[in-house]
């Protein structure tokens, strides 16, 4: 890649902004149909000057289609350089960049612009592959934010923000705790009901396994 001065200072002169004769008009709005109208040939430009899809990977594309044709993805692209979390929510939305907790009601523009299925597929892959993915290096980069900073500090920022790897094991730990409750509820039912100790312990384990 080499910058051109020339093509930057023409870029700036086309504007919508700029309202004079060169200004081009952004049919959405923003830079992405600025640059189409500006390249306006692209489409008939070599394969060689265009980036492979996982430059610019659409998030939005993976939660409505991973489901169906996950080869596509595992296999079709070979590595993921960009992702682009384009509409909503996004995955820092909401997120205290000091405690790093989602909270409040996520807000975004491009809500208005997503049909009732749209929002329901997102939600239902709201913390998917990709969000995953955000959130390891989220925290990687906060983790190393925090090392630079005192002990103390360090140990309060760890025990506020627990990775994704700690609040599965939390979340397994819990489970398990739960469901021996539960099985120790059953197998004081059974026993109550006349049940031998070994057949009330072998039923109660046979519902809970």
């Amino acid at each position: 890649l080499r910058p051109s001065m020339e093509v930057f200072n023409k870029m700036m002169a086309s504007l919508p902004e700029t309202k004079s004769d060169a200004s081009l008009h952004s049919y959405d709005g923003g830079d992405t149909g600025f640059l189409n109208n500006f390249y306006s040939d692209w489409y008939s430009s070599p394969n060689y000057v265009r980036l492979s899809f996982g430059y610019n990977a659409q998030r939005f594309m993976h939660h409505c289609t991973y489901e169906k044709q996950p080869s596509y993805w595992d296999y079709g692209i070979s590595d993921l350089r960009i992702i682009h979390f384009s509409s909503s929510p996004k995955p820092w939305e909401g997120r205290d960049t000091k405690s790093g907790a989602n909270g409040g009601e996520e807000k975004s523009e491009g809500k208005k612009y997503l049909t009732g299925s749209d929002v329901a597929s997102i939600q239902q892959a709201k913390r998917g592959k990709l969000e995953r993915l955000f959130d390891t290096a989220y925290e990687a980069s906060q983790e190393y934010h925090w090392k630079q900073q005192s002990t103390a500090e360090y140990k309060a920022y760890r025990k506020m923000n627990p990775t994704y790897e700690e609040k599965k094991a939390v979340a397994k730990t819990k489970a398990k705790a739960d469901g021996a409750k539960s099985l120790n509820r059953r197998y004081k039912e059974l026993r109550k009901k006349g049940m031998s100790t070994k057949d009330a312990m072998e039923t109660a384990r046979r519902e809970f396994d």
